[in-house]
């Protein structure tokens, strides 16, 4: 759809916020309180906007930006594809395929979007952003260590969706991706110019010291970068590729939407089972008006990452590099994951649990150890089960309350029965009502419920902040430095969290052996989560 002629661009200029702003704006007859989007507007919870319907001016409520988040609804700029997976199982191939959602409408009937839309966080939904296009970095990585293995760039319109298909190599024993829509193939300061070169599949590159068999199993992240025209010059998205116009920073405001959604689906054909899942998003990476995050080098490098956000602190100063990083950090933490297990013999039941820490890499940096709220550790021996990594507490109950401890628990209660290890930057944990080392090849380890009276169904406590003793160890947190005016949620200051920053999945499967409708069943549910944060001024 081609944009109208004459249409203005928002632009650096405006004033949007007055960050200075103190005091409490009282409302009159002549205000009308607008409709806040609270995962994409400025400030969050801190405040909101009015208009002064008498003078047609606006009015910024609160003094905060709120900083990067995860948004349950599932739109941001960042998002997390937790796990993918092209590994043979039980002799059935098994491929991923991935969904990336521009959210912004292409409704060009609607009206233009204003300066009070976007302080809402509703711009490209009950309005039209003619800015509302994205140019986003798409990386995967690894699953033990998140070494990248390939990246690309793609550029999205309004309403488009971008494809493609995770498979293996069976020829190479990599991973490889195909999509009959186009990626980004060349950028010039004013254009992007994209083709369909992933109609023939590109192999993953193997890093040195990458084993082929952690390169067949690890996650993905998309980053939004820069805002682009809501759609290409010629105003149709063609499946063979576009040219695109760049925006000029000194005139256009080029922040890229929060207005990325994802979807995963893990297939096997022969089997008939199909594991799907949202990604997991986090909104304001980008603040308002704080432009494009695009790099010089937009390809084959790690920028941008996490380490790149655009938020600020509560006297408007950016925050740094390593403050960006405990941010997201903290918008992902986890005290508990917690998941549901089936593993009844009768249907064949199998649990896996999915765990990735997705920050763990960044986070730590080469050769350091204990960077919080991470120990900083890794499985180099890969051991089964794992003797090192992220040192947490496991718990696995029945359904009657049960709970897996020694055989002759001095205190009570019980300690867990072993020690307990995310080995990976992506594990993966099988529940067995058997011996823990008998499980999948899909699985990393397995945690028992054998020893338990209704050890066939039941539920897993992952503790994240605790290592296991009486008391408990708190083990993995971060505190900020006083006077914690830098991380806030929704816009309300933070002095630090407990517990890792984690994304969970619960894959269970069912097998149906009447031979009338014999199949297998599966389900994929996102696992069940506490956080805990450090409130500046409170006491525990």
């Amino acid at each position: 759809m081609k944009e109208e002629v004459g249409m203005k661009r928002r632009g650096p200029t405006l004033a949007l916020v007055a960050l200075a702003a103190t005091g409490i704006v009282a409302l009159t007859p002549a205000m009308s309180v607008a409709a806040e989007n609270l995962w994409e507007n400025l400030a969050g919870l801190t405040g909101g906007t009015i208009t002064n319907d008498d003078t047609d001016t606006q009015v910024t409520l609160g003094v905060v930006e709120a900083g990067p988040y995860v948004n349950p609804l599932g739109v941001g700029q960042v998002l997390y594809g937790t796990y993918y997976d092209v590994r043979e199982f039980e002799g059935d191939a098994q491929f991923a395929n991935i969904q990336i959602l521009n959210t912004n409408t292409n409704n060009q009937g609607l009206p233009l979007c204003t300066d009070p839309d976007y302080v809402s966080g509703n711009d490209g939904s009950t309005c039209y952003n003619p800015d509302g296009g994205i140019l986003a970095k798409v990386r995967f990585r690894d699953a033990k260590n998140s070494i990248e293995l390939l990246d690309f760039n793609i550029a999205l319109s309004c309403g488009e969706v971008w494809a493609g298909q995770i498979l293996l190599n069976e020829v190479v024993g990599v991973p490889q991706i195909r999509s009959i829509y186009p990626i980004v193939t060349n950028v010039t300061p004013n254009t992007i110019t994209t083709q369909d070169i992933l109609t023939t599949a590109k192999d993953f590159t193997q890093p040195g010291g990458v084993a082929v068999d952690d390169m067949v199993r690890g996650y993905f992240e998309i980053i939004a970068m820069e805002a682009l025209p809501c759609e290409p010059q010629d105003g149709e998205v063609t499946l063979t590729g576009d040219l695109w116009d760049r925006g000029v920073p000194a005139v256009t405001d080029t922040t890229p939407s929060n207005a990325l959604a994802g979807e995963t689906f893990l297939v096997r054909v022969a089997a008939g089972v199909s594991h799907n899942y949202n990604m997991t998003a986090i909104s304001r990476f980008v603040r308002q008006l704080g432009g494009s995050i695009t790099p010089a080098v937009i390809t084959g490098s790690e920028a941008p990452n996490i380490t790149n956000c655009r938020a600020v602190d509560i006297l408007g100063a950016p925050l740094s590099a390593q403050q960006c990083v405990s941010q997201v950090n903290m918008a992902l933490s986890k005290n508990r994951l917690m998941g549901q297990y089936d593993v009844d013999a009768l249907t064949l039941g199998s649990t896996h649990l999915v765990v990735n820490l997705p920050t763990k890499r960044i986070t730590c940096g080469p050769g350091n150890f204990d960077v919080p709220p991470f120990q900083c550790e890794t499985n180099p021996l890969n051991n089964d089960p794992p003797t090192n990594g992220e040192e947490i507490t496991c718990t696995v109950y029945d359904r009657l309350e049960h709970f897996v401890t020694e055989d002759d628990p001095i205190f009570s209660p019980a300690p867990p029965n072993t020690r307990c290890f995310l080995p990976y930057e992506l594990s993966i944990i099988e529940i067995v009502d058997g011996p823990a080392n008998v499980h999948s090849s899909r699985a990393d380890f397995a945690l028992s419920s054998q020893t338990l009276a209704a050890g066939e169904s039941g539920w897993v406590d992952l503790d994240l902040a605790h290592t296991p003793g009486n008391p408990p160890s708190l083990v993995h947190k971060e505190v900020f430095p006083a006077p914690w005016t830098t991380h806030n949620i929704q816009g309300i200051f933070i002095g630090g969290y407990t517990g890792l920053p984690a994304i969970g999945l619960v894959l269970q499967e069912f097998q149906n052996n009447n031979p009338a409708v014999a199949g297998t069943y599966g389900n994929t549910v996102p696992m069940i989560s506490e956080t805990s944060y450090i409130i500046p001024g409170l006491q525990s």
